[in-house]
């Protein structure tokens, strides 16, 4: 092992662990605590600048949902993934960089997917059970109605189907995508990683 790939080991392990701080920094932001704690405070005054820096880009926040914490893990992520990638292979290709990018952008698109496609099953198995719990359902379905409600106009354009049809299509779409495309990323991964130099 050189020189180089230890010091990239290094900086990849560094760069993994500031990743956890700023994990769990984001969700202490989902729960009431006491922020002059003197942890929290150490906490902040490390992450908070980075984080603070997405913040500025008023295009990550969509409605009253901030995309900005969520940018600043992806970029982190690249620079620990090419870190890595360097100190395994010694070396900086642009497949290397051409793969960790694409396997960054499906990770954050994949956990959408995912999401969308459980939270559409679990909505459907709520209806036809009768499950309680107004309040999330209601929560719920002002999320998943805008997709769902698209899915119906895709399949059927000029009629009306019913909510728990295109919550069962939604929701096994969205799984299949999940599913073929992390295989076919797997794979276009593979193909860029053994390009030459």
């Amino acid at each position: 092992m050189n020189l180089l790939s230890t010091f990239m080991g290094v900086v990849s392990a560094v760069l993994q662990v500031y990743t956890l701080l700023l994990v769990i920094r984001i969700v202490l932001t989902w729960v009431s605590m006491d922020h002059g704690h003197p942890v929290i405070r150490i906490l902040h005054s490390i992450t908070d600048p980075y984080l603070d820096w997405f913040r500025r880009f008023r295009f990550l926040i969509i409605g009253n949902i901030d995309f900005s914490p969520l940018a600043a893990l992806l970029v982190i992520n690249f620079f620990a993934s090419l870190a890595r990638m360097i100190g395994m292979y010694g070396q900086v290709t642009v497949g290397i960089v051409l793969s960790i990018l694409i396997q960054l952008l499906w990770g954050a698109a994949s956990f959408f997917f995912l999401l969308l496609g459980v939270l559409a099953v679990v909505r459907f198995f709520a209806i036809q059970f009768r499950w309680g719990g107004q309040a999330l359902w209601a929560y719920l379905d002002a999320f998943l109605q805008p997709p769902a409600y698209a899915v119906g106009k895709f399949l059927k354009p000029g009629t009306f189907l019913a909510y728990t049809t295109t919550l069962i299509v939604l929701g096994v779409a969205n799984l299949a995508v999940w599913a073929v495309g992390g295989l076919l990323v797997e794979l276009l991964t593979r193909l860029l990683l053994s390009l030459p130099v």
